[in-house]
């Protein structure tokens, strides 16, 4: 029963065009993240997931979610008390409709302020995070920087990019969760010179 309902979804929200955000003028970014499959924070072991915590969803893919979010539900996530994560997919067309359901933003600002001291030239960082239970980015550590960026570098600036970032509350059964171990990668080019 619960496949006919997540391909039901899949379409409808397949179905839908995506919203582009601009990307702020002072970074070129490539943004991918992945998704912890079990319920134990520090022994968590990823699932590479293409959440992408750069590009909001739509007005319209947003009604959508609303609809649809208490279906699956327990299809998407495994939870322990209210903390959440997404389970491991065998099959990309669920995986690809619990990162919609969940783990796509409402709203990513289209410019943010460069934190002043960060480094000019070339980074690329992987981080870790959760969404809250009010839906914002919380609990960002990094976990590998390379390039101009030591990880107090990469942590200040994700954070300011990420700092208005927010996502749908998740309420289910009239319980608030949040969704625990979410990585993602960044590359970027704060040099000016450098740029095409």
């Amino acid at each position: 029963m619960k496949r006919p309902i997540l391909l039901a979804i899949s379409l409808l929200i397949s179905s839908l065009h995506w919203s582009g955000v601009p990307k702020a003028p002072d970074i070129v970014v490539g943004e991918y993240s992945h998704i912890s499959g079990t319920n134990e924070r520090p022994k968590s072991v990823y699932q590479p997931l293409a959440c992408n915590n750069m590009i909001a969803m739509n007005d319209t893919i947003l009604t959508a979610v609303r609809k649809h979010r208490d279906s699956a539900f327990k299809t998407c996530l495994t939870c322990q008390g209210s903390s959440c994560s997404f389970r491991v997919f065998q099959d990309r067309k669920t995986e690809a409709v619990c990162k919609r359901l969940f783990c796509t933003p409402i709203f990513v600002s289209p410019g943010f302020e460069t934190p002043a001291d960060t480094p000019s030239g070339k980074s690329s960082f992987t981080y870790s995070y959760d969404i809250s239970k009010e839906g914002s980015l919380k609990n960002i550590a990094i976990i590998k920087a390379e390039g101009v960026f030591s990880k107090n570098d990469a942590k200040k600036f994700i954070k300011a990019r990420t700092r208005k970032t927010k996502f749908e509350p998740i309420n289910f059964d009239n319980k608030s969760y949040e969704i625990i171990n979410l990585t993602g990668e960044m590359s970027l080019n704060t040099r000016w010179e450098d740029r095409d």
